[in-house]
């Protein structure tokens, strides 16, 4: 019952991840392109054990991606690693507080 909708959702996900790394290539103009074969193994083997460990599966933050390719952050891996370190001890540090905020009004972030 669970495997069509799974089927839809990841490729929604992996075209919307295709789609962002089309941008950011055209964006970057510098002549190397991205691997769509490393994009979409990587993302399945990602979201795989992301629901294997009770987390959620994710894709391409399109916002995130152009921000950093116009800042200069898009050159290396830091930007995206720095990113994930300072989300992470956000989260960390305003526990106490996100635990009051009812699961219901995340629905529409």
């Amino acid at each position: 019952v669970v495997f069509p909708y799974a089927v839809i959702m990841a490729s929604v996900g992996i075209l919307e991840s295709l789609l962002t790394m089309q941008l950011l290539d055209d964006i970057a103009d510098d002549g190397k392109r991205g691997s769509t074969t490393k994009e979409c193994v990587g993302q399945g083997a990602g979201n795989f054990l992301a629901g294997l460990t009770g987390g959620f599966g994710g894709c391409a933050l399109l916002g995130q991606s152009i921000i950093n390719m116009q800042s200069g952050g898009g050159v290396s891996r830091w930007s995206g690693m720095s990113m994930a370190v300072f989300l992470a001890l956000g989260i960390v540090a305003a526990a106490p507080l996100l635990a009051n905020v009812p699961v219901a009004s995340l629905v529409g972030v």
